[in-house]
């Protein structure tokens, strides 16, 4: 994998997952809010953060999936799951259960025999 692919894989990662955080910190608080106060935390700098780094995400995948075979790609980008887990344990102290991480190794090795 050329170093430029590498920075874009990088890039995509740190953009999903970002704004996965970034909606989830949106939303906090709103649990059993009506849906257009839920809708309105699109509007709240979390919101707007998130949305804005899906949007550069969404950029950077067709970046990606001009070099990369489309399966291939599709594939590597399931790390996110792990990712995203990793991040919401290190920043929104969430914790998965044991077989949560065990499919999460799953998945991972799944996409290392890719390559």
């Amino acid at each position: 994998m050329r170093a430029m692919t590498v920075g874009l894989w990088i890039a995509f990662f740190a953009t999903t997952v970002f704004g996965h955080l970034a909606m989830k910190l949106a939303v906090q608080g709103k649990e059993s809010a009506p849906v257009w106060q839920t809708f309105g935390a699109m509007l709240n700098p979390w919101g707007l953060g998130g949305m804005a780094a899906w949007v550069l995400s969404a950029f950077v995948w067709l970046l990606i999936v001009a070099k990369e075979d489309l399966y291939v790609a599709n594939s590597v980008s399931a790390l996110r799951y792990l990712l995203i887990a990793m991040a919401c344990w290190a920043f929104l102290q969430e914790t998965p259960s044991p077989k949560d991480w065990g499919g999460m190794v799953l998945i991972t090795v799944g996409v290392l025999m890719l390559r």
